[in-house]
């Protein structure tokens, strides 16, 4: 038999359609079981949509889960021309007066000009030029007989060490091009100083140049400039006669800034001998007159450049905050008012005004931010966990208790008070209330007024903090794992710093004799070189340059005339050696002594809610696995003492904590159920492959049966027709 057309060829069955209709019989717990799958998929759809939202909502509540974030702070300035401010979310709010007394310079120099910078040479052999800035190495380049200026200007830039050089063409008839040399960072420690020069340049005099005639001239004498030049400015001085005649007769003007401003017409006389032509400014450029062929014509003009190779002096920025003055190496001013980026534009006797304001605006949007994405967790938990009556439709997760449980949770962090709280505890306060929908409804005015009323109240409501009975002992961090609660707090040990003193006072006179001192911090050292005569305030001022330049985490204090060396932080981390070359005995020095002198510094102890507290450096951390464990508190106090903290834990940093565990990777909620729905999927396929292997066996057997059917059939259908045939011819004979 065949089944190429799906019917026996004996016996006319349709076998395919009955085998069709066995196995269909027999794939009713294959239906089964994919309904059970794509009710989990369904399942694991809807945690994801909701983990989403929860996910936002986490995202929302971390923008007001620290001080930092829930603030935005803005800064103004009465003049934007003359000082910039920024505020950061550090700084605090009020109004500074700051007046700019000087702005910070680059220290800039420049040589007299050249004729051409590839072909004039600048060098008739070999030798150096080297220059350093401030207190920095020395930078030696090597001069070459018949080295151009272009070649000298590429050989400092490739050094890359602090300065910048550019070639300037003034514009003059001849020798115009200057090299110009700027410092890359200003600051009055970062002046160019030119240690060798074996160049024809000059960097370091001041010089009146060779006068010249404007092309066109009547006169055609000559003209000479001399004289000693004591102006501190480069001046390109211009003479135009302004009354025709011969020397001695004719007359002229003189403008000492290239022409744009004038002296009187005829203010001088030409003269055949050298005359000052700087009038009331008095700085030593003479001009004389030889005869030509030709006198004077009115118009006839003639040049001189004066020239001073300081174009900008190096110096700091001056600016007067509150009062007090306070310099920089740059414009920029980062460390003056905690947290307010100050940057001066322009010298003026005006004081400006700094205020740091906060932005009610900023914050009402993080709070609505806030409101919406709690909103959208509950419009989603409620869709897809409801039940319709009508229908009798359930949607994936309804009747999950765990999904139940964590809008539970949410919303009473949300609604519920916060401990420890006295102005604001609850967001019904300030005007956040929930409806009768489950929802969060926020009342824009009220949460304005709120704001404006008391901002700090506001934010206390939101984000974690402590209050404490002693200024000395501030706030710093803490964990899911704090307990909100009054605690008290006792500091039996302040920290330290490690600290070494010289045993000597040194009087006005100061050091006797040189002095070396070597200092390390934490096994970093710096070698100092005191000075004989340098007093006290020298010796601080110097040790702390060196401390800053070499990276040491130390300062000098002036102890009443002693030397004292401390860590500038605290703990017993800190560590400091000194040791002098000179004896500690010895008369007029700082008695430090030969023996290397060693401190450690002493970390902060006491107590948090009666239970010993861990000391690092000024941090005191509450006991682990206790109700304070992860409480951090910076003790500043130079005593012991005793005093009460109030820890709260704001409704933005309990959301965050909340959501932060169900949605974190791995461990959280939704990970865990996402791999268990993963799970059941993947073994409800396995139980379809297994399934369907027994059905292809049991189809392949019934194909065997009928197959081996069709064929009997087949074969007695042959035989009967053997017999009958037979049959017949028996008949016949």
């Amino acid at each position: 038999m065949s089944f190429a057309s799906g019917v026996g060829i004996s016996t006319g069955i349709d076998y395919n359609a009955m085998i069709r209709q066995i196995r269909s019989i027999n794939s009713r717990p294959i239906s089964l079981i994919r309904q059970n799958q794509s009710k989990l998929q369904q399942k694991q759809q809807a945690l994801g949509v909701i983990k989403q939202a929860l996910l936002n909502l986490k995202g929302k509540a971390e923008s007001l889960n620290s001080s930092g974030s829930f603030l935005s702070l803005s800064a103004t300035s009465t003049d934007g021309n003359v000082l910039l401010a920024n505020a950061s979310n550090e700084a605090a709010i009020g109004d500074y007066s700051v007046k700019v007394r000087q702005l910070a310079q680059a220290h800039r120099i420049a040589s007299q000009g050249v004729a051409d910078i590839d072909a004039t040479p600048i060098a008739a052999g070999a030798g150096k030029f080297e220059f350093k800035v401030g207190d920095g190495a020395t930078v030696a380049i090597d001069v070459t007989n018949g080295m151009s200026l272009r070649q000298l200007r590429d050989a400092i830039n490739n050094q890359n060490a602090g300065v910048r050089a550019s070639i300037i063409n003034d514009g003059t008839a001849s020798h115009a091009n200057r090299l110009v040399l700027t410092a890359t960072s200003s600051g009055a420690a970062n002046s160019i100083a030119i240690v060798a020069n074996d160049t024809s340049l000059n960097l370091g005099a001041t010089t009146i140049e060779e006068a010249y005639a404007a092309t066109g001239n009547a006169f055609d004498g000559t003209v000479t400039s001399s004289g000693v030049y004591t102006g501190t400015t480069t001046r390109n001085i211009v003479v135009q006669i302004t009354e025709a005649g011969a020397v001695g007769a004719a007359k002229f003007k003189v403008s000492y800034d290239g022409g744009v401003t004038w002296s009187a017409d005829n203010a001088f006389t030409t003269s055949a001998g050298p005359q000052d032509i700087t009038g009331a400014l008095g700085e030593g450029v003479m001009l004389a007159f030889g005869a030509g062929t030709q006198d004077f014509a009115v118009g006839d003009r003639f040049t001189i450049d004066a020239f001073a190779p300081e174009l900008q002096k190096a110096q700091d920025a001056l600016i007067e905050v509150d009062g007090v003055t306070v310099s920089r190496a740059t414009n920029v001013f980062t460390d003056v008012i905690q947290g307010v980026t100050l940057t001066a534009k322009k010298v003026s006797e005006e004081t400006q005004v700094i205020k740091v304001l906060n932005s009610n605006n900023s914050v009402q949007t993080k709070l609505q931010d806030l409101v919406n994405a709690y909103n959208d967790v509950v419009e989603k938990v409620q869709e897809l966990t409801k039940y319709d009556k009508e229908t009798n439709e359930r949607a994936p997760l309804f009747g999950d208790s765990a999904v139940n449980s964590i809008l539970s949770g949410l919303r009473s962090r949300v609604i519920g008070t916060v401990p420890g709280l006295e102005t604001y505890n609850a967001l019904s306060q300030i005007g956040i209330t929930l409806d009768s929908t489950g929802k969060l409804q926020m009342d824009s005015a009220k949460v304005n007024s709120a704001l404006n009323e008391n901002l700090d109240a506001v934010k206390a409501l939101f984000i974690q903090g402590a209050t404490s009975g002693s200024s000395s002992i501030k706030f710093k961090a803490a964990t899911s794992a704090t307990t909100p609660g009054a605690y008290d707090v006792v500091i039996t040990q302040a920290a330290e710093q490690a600290a070494i003193s010289g045993a000597n006072v040194l009087g006005p006179a100061g050091l006797a004799a040189n002095e070396r001192l070597v200092i390390t911090h934490n096994g970093a050292a710096v070698s100092v070189d005191l000075t004989a005569g340098m007093t006290i305030t020298e010796i601080v001022a110097k040790l702390n340059e060196e401390f800053s330049n070499g990276g040491l985490g130390a300062q000098a204090i002036n102890d009443g005339g002693k030397l004292k060396i401390t860590s500038t932080a605290y703990g017993s981390e800190e560590t400091i050696t000194v040791v002098s070359n000179q004896d500690a005995g010895a008369v007029n020095q700082l008695g430090i002594g030969t023996t290397k002198l060693s401190a450690s510094g002493v970390d902060v102890a006491g107590t948090i809610a009666g239970i010993t507290a861990t000391g690092s450096g000024q941090v005191l951390r509450g006991a682990e696995n206790s109700h304070v464990a992860g409480l951090e508190l910076e003790v500043t106090t130079k005593t012991p003492l005793s005093t009460e903290v109030h820890y709260s834990k704001g409704i933005s940093t309990s959301v965050f904590e909340q959501l932060d565990n169900l949605t974190k990777a791995s461990t959280g909620l939704f990970d865990t159920r996402e791999r268990s729905y993963t799970r059941q999927i993947t073994d409800l396929d396995d139980r379809v492959d297994v399934l369907n292997q027994r059905l292809d066996t049991e189809e392949a057997a019934m194909r065997k049966k009928f197959t081996a059917l069709e064929t009997k059939i087949s074969a007695l259908q042959t035989q009967g027709n053997f017999l009958l045939s037979q049959l017949s011819s028996l008949i016949a004979t």
